[in-house]
């Protein structure tokens, strides 16, 4: 018989450890195993309910693991560590890393809640903070109302009539969404900073609200490339549309291939040359959109 599987949109906090840890084991009791975690969606597989223990740790040096290729050297010698205290290694995602034991009482992997934090820290700033800071004044830049690619849009004819007003604050929109989901994590790091300093843990980062608030950006981003979508097909701008998604489609396959590239030729890549180059190679792609693009005719 086939092992059956399932696909779950999951919307954790990447430092809200606890409730993941909670998630899990509550997943395993009802006879679904964590398999792989993903960007949005967890992949579960079929088995017999246990009460499993999880552990959910971060190994800053490792950005690229779960994404391409081995596990760095270090990070090998970390989950054989693991194994040895009866610590299962599930799966990566980036920095995170997910354990799984069956034993009944295992010994905790982290036990210095100082550590804990710092390594938390450490890979927030790789995957949150610092592409926020690069993308969102590129973000800033690329859509204000006097000189963007999105007043290039506009001036085509028919377009800017299918237009809402509401249209030109979206790209806003999703900034703010970002900075307010950064500042949420700075508040929940110098709090859980102050706590461990006292001698304490690291606070609870768990909440409906904040679950719901990581979204913000998606939606609004969402939002803005429908309307988008419907003005240009209401416009009789098929060609333009029809080359934009095939332009958009070479960009995410070129920046993959990209990233595979630099991680084969290098496993300690650093993150900030590689958020640079995918910068770089988003401008190249707009130029040339901008320059070529707008002069087609509708169909």
């Amino acid at each position: 018989m086939d092992e059956k599987k399932k696909y779950r949109l999951e919307s954790f906090l990447p430092w809200d450890t606890a409730s993941i840890i909670q998630h899990l084991e509550k997943m395993a009791r009802k006879g679904w195993q964590l398999e792989r975690v993903g960007a949005y969606f967890w992949t579960y597989r079929q088995a017999a309910p246990a009460a499993l223990h999880y552990a959910v740790t971060y190994f800053p040096d490792s950005q690229f693991q779960g994404a391409f290729g081995e596990p760095t050297e270090d990070q090998a010698s970390y989950c054989d560590y693991c194994a040895a205290a009866g610590w299962q290694l599930v799966c990566c995602y980036g920095p995170q890393q997910v354990f799984v034991s069956d034993r009944a009482h295992p010994v905790p992997i982290e036990t210095d809640e100082r550590e804990k934090l710092t390594a938390i820290h450490r890979s927030i700033k790789k995957t949150l903070l610092l592409p926020l800071a690069v993308l969102l004044p590129l973000l800033l830049v690329l859509y204000w109302p006097a000189w963007s690619h999105r007043a290039q849009i506009s001036s085509l004819p028919g377009v800017s009539q299918s237009l809402p007003p509401a249209w030109d604050m979206l790209p806003f929109a999703v900034a703010l969404c970002m900075l307010v989901v950064a500042a949420d994590y700075l508040v929940w790091y110098l709090r859980s900073r102050r706590s461990v300093d006292r001698g304490g843990a690291c606070l609870p980062a768990g909440t409906r609200v904040r679950r719901i608030l990581q979204w913000l950006p998606v939606a609004a981003y969402a939002v803005y490339g429908l309307v988008l979508l419907w003005a240009m097909a209401t416009a009789g701008r098929v060609l333009y549309l029809l080359a934009l998604a095939g332009g958009t489609a070479v960009l995410v396959i070129g920046t993959w291939g990209l990233l595979r590239l630099l991680k084969r030729r290098n496993r300690q890549a650093d993150e900030s040359v590689v958020i640079a180059l995918a910068v770089c190679v988003g401008l190249i792609f707009l130029a040339i959109l901008g320059s070529s693009l707008i002069p087609l005719s509708p169909l």
